[in-house]
């Protein structure tokens, strides 16, 4: 029987305003049934993205690996804090707020899996394995594991790996009490399951490709970004402070990939257009239109290397710099009753943003000894490096040039990760047990050189 909220406020599944209103399909992932096939009796598994902002969703047939449905929905746990930080604190004060958010986000995850199993006419008394994966905070909340070690310097892990668990034990609610329950190892520090999930999706396609032997850089932007390079077999990652800039916070007009948020900004024949979510009309900016503005203001030369707005260039959009002092600003569009656009607080805190990652990835460049020349790849995880537009990266300086037509995006390749380990079964589970094990961490402030590179990295210009 398929769960479904009745109330605005339903206290058992955390689901504020129901689940049927805030999940929504993962388009273009779902394969829909062959005539004559018979969902209901169909066995299936369950994969769990377990983001600190939103949960992905995705059900794959037992069988064939098949994906039957996807879905995402918002993380009930931000109620309590958008960062991994704030949940950190709140986990910290008692056993009873550790215990609230760790079942918070177990009863959303049930009705979440049972109402996109009702969705696409399946049982969801057939839901025979569920695989999580997530960062080290969100996995650790999950288990009802404090991750107060985490708060602090040296970062500690309290635990790596986890025993499989039913659904019965962690009391996940809607689904059979005996289905398993599969949580992906942690490398170390804020390295977490996510991450190993994202690095077992690509070494399999890799091996599969027989392009195992490419050198590869793994990035994925946010909050706490996580870096990774693929070398000669070898794996090395690591976490990187970026703050909430890629995210769009901590912007003066900054907000989520939500309909009215300039995404992106394209320059045509000297007309200037921003693309908003929805195409609807522009209200904020969010990650990659953050990033698309300060490239082209930096090309305009409206913004010079050390980052500051200048309105002596010679470009149309010196004649939109308004304001003074903290309201200094570069108008992006307006209409009449609005405007977007971008602020020099706001520059300045893409530049602490492309100076941790920048700084991240040189680093782990030089802890190998492998030169940008050797990088055949670069691939760019989650919903930012899905969005960004590759051209404004190289133009910034977050990546050398040296790699035009060598970065793609990976989409959600943590989400693919968790499906393909489903779908591999016991040997899934030991590969990528085995990544998460042999991975070696680079922890960042423990390298001497880190702040002088930081600091170096903050310049805005092409590489």
């Amino acid at each position: 029987m398929t769960y479904r909220c009745n109330k605005k406020n339903c206290t058992r599944c955390g689901a504020c305003s129901g689940l049927g209103v805030l999940s929504k399909p993962l388009r273009g992932l779902s394969a829909p049934l062959g005539s004559g096939e018979d969902a209901s009796s169909r066995v299936f598994s369950a994969a769990i993205d377990l983001g600190t902002t939103t949960l992905a969703c995705y059900l794959a047939d037992v069988q064939d690996g098949r994906i039957l449905a996807a879905a995402s929905a918002r993380n009930p746990q931000a109620s309590w804090g958008p960062d991994v930080i704030s949940r950190i604190v709140r986990a910290s004060e008692s056993p009873g707020a550790l215990h609230e958010l760790a079942d918070v986000v177990r009863n959303h995850i049930g009705a979440l899996v049972a109402n996109l199993a009702g969705d696409a006419g399946l049982d969801v008394r057939n839901c025979r394995e569920i695989a999580i994966a997530g960062n080290s905070v969100m996995e650790l909340l999950f288990l009802g594991i404090s991750p107060e070690p985490l708060g602090s310097a040296p970062f500690a892990l309290p635990a790596r790996s986890f025993a499989p668990r039913s659904v019965g034990e962690l009391e996940i609610p809607f689904l059979p009490p005996e289905t398993s329950v599969h949580i992906f190892p942690l490398i170390d520090g804020f390295v977490g399951g996510d991450t190993t999930a994202l690095l077992y999706e690509i070494t399999e396609a890799a091996a599969l490709s027989g392009s195992q032997a490419l050198t590869r850089l793994v990035i994925d932007f946010g909050t706490n970004g996580e870096i990774a390079l693929i070398h000669k077999g070898r794996i090395v990652a690591c976490s990187t402070a970026a703050g909430p800039a890629f995210e769009g916070a901590s912007v003066r007009q900054g907000m989520p990939a939500l309909p009215g948020a300039v995404c992106g900004i394209v320059s045509d024949g000297g007309a200037t257009y921003c693309r908003t979510v929805n195409n609807a009309p522009a209200i904020g900016l969010c990650g990659s239109g953050l990033v698309d503005a300060v490239a082209l203001l930096l090309r305009e030369g409206v913004l010079n290397e050390d980052g500051a707005m200048e309105g002596r260039a010679t470009s149309s959009f010196a004649r939109r710099i308004r304001g003074e002092g903290s309201e200094l600003r570069c108008v992006l569009c307006e209409s009449k009753t609005s405007e977007v656009a971008l602020y020099q607080c706001d520059v300045r805190e893409f530049q602490l943003a492309k100076g941790a990652v920048q700084a991240g990835i040189e680093l782990l460049l030089s802890h190998w000894g492998v030169a940008w020349e050797e990088i055949g790849e670069c691939i760019l995880a989650g919903a930012f490096g899905n969005a960004i537009r590759h051209e404004s990266l190289l133009e910034t300086g977050v990546l050398r040039g040296l790699l035009r037509n060598r970065i793609r995006s990976a989409g959600n390749g943590a989400g693919m990760g968790i499906v393909r380990m489903l779908g591999n079964g016991e040997s899934g589970r030991r590969r990528v047990h085995r990544i998460a094990e042999t991975a070696e961490h680079l922890r960042l402030e423990s390298v001497p050189e880190f702040q002088s590179r930081f600091l170096e990295a903050m310049i805005l210009a092409p590489r």
